[in-house]
């Protein structure tokens, strides 16, 4: 070995400390950039050309590798996390949007508007309250309840508005890791450097985790993959895509992720996006179609007491507010086929209803109307082709002597006394005339169209209170009564709750919720903080660590400038000898 081979030493230690005080100095540089991973050198001994020759110390040292310090079960571990923590933070955000439109701890608070109305119902059967108190107080609570419905539409569509800003920016997303993909194959296949690829795509990854729950997969070639569930997104350097879709189901718009490619739904549970399809769904969806649920049994129940009632004198007319187009008045009333019928949210049973008829003089005749609706035909097998349709039951009342049974042009059923008398309905097992809104005090069928009949609202003196009884005995308060002690009535379709009690479970769900889901956001932010530090601490830079290094470079450098100087001036001087 020469002074040659020596010098060569030196200038392979001069380069490797010179590449070193640059990945230092990159590292330092990066120290507060988003995402960027710290880049490790590795350095080795440059072995002997001819290894089989004694004495040969090396040819010095060179680069080995040049590495991202990062451990991808980490990484992994930090994405899902985010997600779960961006999708508590949305959810929690929702929820909290959601109970503050509930407003339960307000003076509008629909508990109390109820409360309100049924007691003012009490007050009027011991006459404390007039007709126009009633009236008023349910002008009052229906304002509130479709405010609140309108409050929580506008929250559904705000939900839907940001889901549509959202997806486009995921879409884009997954085309941008694909590029990179694309990108980091081509500089891996040239042997270039990848790690600046990788820190960018990362940050792409890092903020689809926080949007979507995704899988990722790296490849050999340098690509990575991304999944959602097992349905691939990223191919390599291929974006499959991701759309946003509405389709009507049974009467209710449904909102599905599919990748665009081939349209197979996605699964999407966590992160930002996952979150506002849940509350679409669920927290703000479910309680819209609770509040339409409520709102349909109060019109119900209420209208079953009402259609009953009347004044001392009885009905001289009475419409119902359901419209029956011709040929639906034909169709068996309970028939899946009966369209008009089929999408009342109301239940019509079979059973009967009492028309009570009073004349002119005075007396009074009660003639029971049979609704059948027992599925059964004439031999006695199930179907109902013979069961009672709406024509059926307009016969039967127009039967009646002192009252007329007709359709009006817009397709109502009108009833109306002939010869100066009156009538009356009680005892309506069928619950018929409160589903076609016979004599109904509220009109609609869900929260969103629920009123007060446009009549009693104009003028509270038709508003009934009493009723006439199977013995003809007419007790002026017996409607109040009955309408008071709806409040504390339980029913089957709001799961043997009262209207009240309903309400307040819905209203004390949600705020449970909300409060978990504070506790959730809370838990989430802690633990994703401890693996970012887990990544920090493994990746991050750390400018005590980087500051030795570049001393530990700075000194290799001097060392080696020496030796090269040292060197050069033994051959300096040993030209000298043969001078």
């Amino acid at each position: 070995m020469g002074l040659t081979s020596a010098l060569r030493i030196g200038q392979s230690a001069l380069t490797a400390s010179q590449l070193g005080i640059q990945v230092t100095g990159n590292n330092m540089a990066n120290v507060a950039t988003p995402g960027y991973a710290r880049r490790s050198l590795l350095l080795s001994p440059l072995e002997s050309a001819d290894p089989s020759q004694r004495f040969q110390p090396g040819q010095g040292v060179g680069p080995k590798s040049l590495t991202r310090v990062i451990d991808e079960a980490v990484l992994a571990r930090l994405r899902g996390q985010v997600a779960r923590e961006t999708q508590a933070t949305q959810t929690l955000e929702s929820l909290s949007a959601l109970e503050a439109a509930i407003g339960e701890l307000g003076e509008t608070a629909l508990t109390s508007q109820l409360t309100q109305f049924f007691g003012a119902w009490s007050d009027r059967s011991t006459l404390v309250a007039s007709d126009g108190v009633v009236v008023q107080q349910a002008q009052t609570l229906v304002t509130n309840i479709q405010r609140l419905r309108a409050d929580l539409t506008q929250q559904k569509i705000q939900t839907e508005q940001r889901l549509e800003q959202l997806i486009p920016h995921v879409d884009k997303l997954l085309s941008q890791v694909a590029d990179i993909n694309r990108n980091v194959a081509r500089a891996q296949v040239a042997g270039g450097d990848t790690a600046s690829l990788r820190d960018q795509r990362d940050r792409v990854l890092d903020e689809l985790a926080s949007l979507i729950d995704i899988g990722t997969v790296e490849r050999e070639s340098g690509n990575v993959d991304i999944y959602v569930g097992s349905t691939p997104l990223v191919l390599a350097g291929e974006s499959r895509g991701i759309e946003l879709r509405r389709q009507a189901v049974d009467g209710q718009v449904q909102m599905t992720l599919r990748a665009k490619a081939d349209g197979s739904i996605l699964p999407i549970r966590s992160g930002q996006v996952g979150a506002l399809l849940d509350a679409r769904d669920n927290a703000v969806g479910d309680t819209i179609n609770r509040l339409d649920q409520l709102a349909a049994e109060l019109i119900f129940q209420t209208n079953r007491i009402h259609a009953t009632s009347s004044g001392p004198k009885g009905l001289t007319e009475a419409v119902s507010q359901l419209r029956i187009p011709p040929d639906d008045r034909l169709l068996p009333i309970n028939g899946p086929a009966n369209p008009t019928t089929a999408a009342l949210p109301f239940d019509i049973r079979n059973g009967s209803f009492l028309v009570h008829v009073q004349s002119p003089a005075g007396g009074v005749q009660a003639t029971r109307i049979r609704v059948d609706l027992d599925g059964l035909g004439d031999t006695g097998d199930a179907t109902s082709i013979d069961d009672a349709s709406l024509e059926d039951i307009r016969r039967a009342l127009n039967a009646v002597d002192g009252i007329i049974a007709d359709f009006t042009p817009e397709g109502r059923l009108r009833v109306r006394g002939e010869n100066g008398a009156t009538f009356s309905f009680s005892e309506d097992s069928s619950g018929l005339l409160a589903a076609v809104g016979m004599n109904a005090f509220f009109t609609g069928t869900n929260a969103r169209d629920i009123a007060v009949r446009q009549d009693i609202a104009s003028e509270p003196s038709r508003l009934g209170t009493g009723r006439i009884g199977a013995d003809g005995r007419f007790t002026e308060n017996a409607a109040a009564l009955d309408m008071a002690k709806l409040q504390d009535t339980t029913f089957e379709a709001l799961g043997n709750q009262g209207i009240n009690g309903f309400w307040t479970t819905i209203a004390g769900n949600v705020g449970a919720q909300t409060a978990a889901a504070l506790n959730g956001a809370q838990a989430a932010a802690v633990v994703r903080e401890s693996i970012e530090a887990q990544r920090a601490a493994l990746s991050g830079v750390s400018l005590d660590e980087e500051a030795i290094n570049l001393i530990t470079f700075q000194q290799s450098f001097q060392g080696a400038a020496r030796f090269i100087a040292i060197v050069d001036q033994l051959q300096q001087e040993l030209l000298g000898i043969f001078r």
